[in-house]
């Protein structure tokens, strides 16, 4: 039989059931001279597909070696907090998984997780599902991104054909892209309603006239003057404007909510939480911030409205690698166990103002050794969740300059800081570099004192005392 026969008495149903098991077995290929071994093996199969069946499968392997190249990368023992980078810029949104090093490859999970099989992600998922249980009452699903997420949300709709999205929600998600734009490039109709002040219910009703129970309604929390606004409305969507059906709401700002660990006295103001965001309604977010995991696109909601979406063929291109899922369920876990380990998000959190003091006081010390000018600054300083809001904690900071007899400019030292490894992320004024300490974990304090006087002679290190880590000092 030749080929065109074969193409010729492929029923649909066979094409597409061949092209969705290629696509599934390909996404869960993380060695990249396997998915050239297997695409080897079935290329009779493949080619005995219709064309554009055939060339999606292609594309789906492509795919997958690209993916698992950088797969070996991504799970590295020092792809964590704090290692490519030390976070001194007094902003914790900055990228990157506030799980400490040692705790994430110590973890039985994230060990097992890297074998990426079926009992693997049996497990995982399972123990995904019981940790957002006890922090939202509610399943979750874990997507690549919250670009992902969102995607993975519109794609699984069966009777939405219309995604409405008021234009003062239209939020900038951060790869950059606008939530009215994402979904359009997923070949969803958009309508934008109300202005970028607000919506009502006689604005939907304009725009959508008789469509109502076509539509799906796609909100999303935006930062107004540093805190979260909320849709200019008097009641509830569903309550005021009959028929149309909340699809999903977009929150990037929120915290998760475990007693007694309420950010109330630790915050101000007050932060939206993850019960109050994901009533009666499908609920993203992101995984890294204060959840303090990886960023990926995490879907909140009831077990029978995730269903669809992990059902879809989408799905399996879409969704997180199983090693960030599991890196994903250490971070929630320290919320709801006891004591938070050191260098994790919460820990930074919870960490008093006396105890910021005390450690900029010895990496003052550490630093003029190295003849460099310092200044510890802790009245009125704060460090702040999230760029451009005004959720805040005190903090301490330390004002970094080159000393006067140095060759070095306070512009060279920046740039010699920003390109270190690890890099140091910090502020610049016009008379040096000013150090943050909020988002420092006390276990790198040597480390960054060790950035900052990289070009001294050999150094030695000299107990801290009262449990604080060590620092580093000139030798002689």
């Amino acid at each position: 039989m030749n080929m065109n026969q074969t193409k010729q008495n492929l029923s649909e149903w066979a094409s597409e059931f061949l092209e969705e098991r290629l696509s599934q077995a390909a996404a869960t290929i993380r060695k990249p001279e396997l998915a050239s071994e297997l695409r080897s093996k079935i290329s009779d199969v493949v080619n005995s597909l219709p064309g554009s069946a055939a060339r999606e499968v292609e594309r789906f392997f492509d795919a997958a070696r690209q993916h698992a190249a950088t797969l070996a990368d991504y799970i590295h023992p020092e792809n964590s907090i704090n290692t490519a980078s030390i976070n001194a810029s007094g902003t914790l949104m900055l990228g990157g998984c506030g799980i400490p090093v040692a705790l994430a490859m110590q973890h039985p999970l994230l060990f097992h997780a890297t074998h990426q099989n079926a009992t693997a992600r049996n497990s995982v998922q399972r123990a995904l599902q019981t940790a957002s249980i006890k922090l939202t009452g509610h399943h979750v699903l874990a997507a690549d991104s919250i670009e992902a997420a969102i995607v993975a949300v519109a794609k699984s709709e069966r009777g939405t054909e219309i995604f409405v999205v008021p234009r003062s929600q239209a939020i900038q998600l951060p790869s950059g892209i606008s939530l009215p734009d994402l979904l359009r490039s997923a070949n969803c109709k958009v309508v934008e309603v109300g202005s970028v002040d607000g919506w009502s219910p006689e604005s939907v009703r304009s725009e959508l006239k008789d469509d109502l129970e076509k539509c799906g309604l796609v909100t999303a929390d935006r930062i107004v003057d540093g805190t979260v606004g909320e849709p200019v409305v008097s009641e509830p969507p569903n309550d005021t404007v009959a028929g149309l059906r909340r699809l999903m709401h977009v929150a990037p700002y929120v915290a998760p909510y475990v007693a007694p660990r309420a950010l109330d006295d630790l915050v101000n103001p007050a932060i939206p939480t993850l019960q109050q965001r994901s009533r009666d309604v499908l609920l993203i977010t992101s995984g890294d911030g204060l959840l303090g995991g990886p960023a990926l696109g995490l879907i909140f909601g009831e077990s029978t409205c995730l269903q669809p979406i992990s059902q879809s063929r989408d799905w399996c291109w879409l969704q997180a690698d199983l090693t960030a899922q599991a890196t994903m369920i250490l971070a929630l876990q320290i919320w709801i166990d006891g004591a938070a380990p050191e260098g994790s998000i919460l820990a930074m959190l919870e960490t008093k103002h006396a105890n910021l003091v005390d450690r900029a006081m010895r990496i003052k010390n550490r630093l003029e050794q190295a003849g460099y000018q310092a200044t510890v600054c802790s009245e009125q300083v704060v460090a702040r969740l999230w760029p451009g809001a005004s959720w805040s904690l005190p903090s301490v900071e330390i004002e970094i300059r080159p000393a006067a007899d140095s060759n070095e400019s306070v512009e060279a030292l920046a740039k010699r800081l920003n390109q270190s490894n690890p890099m140091l992320l910090c502020k610049t004024t016009g008379d040096g570099v000013v150090i943050n300490l909020r988002w420092v974990a006390p276990a790198l304090d040597a480390k960054l004192a060790k950035v900052v006087t990289a070009g001294c002679d050999e150094m030695t290190t000299i107990p801290a005392g009262d449990g604080q880590p060590d620092i580093c000092a000139i030798e002689d």
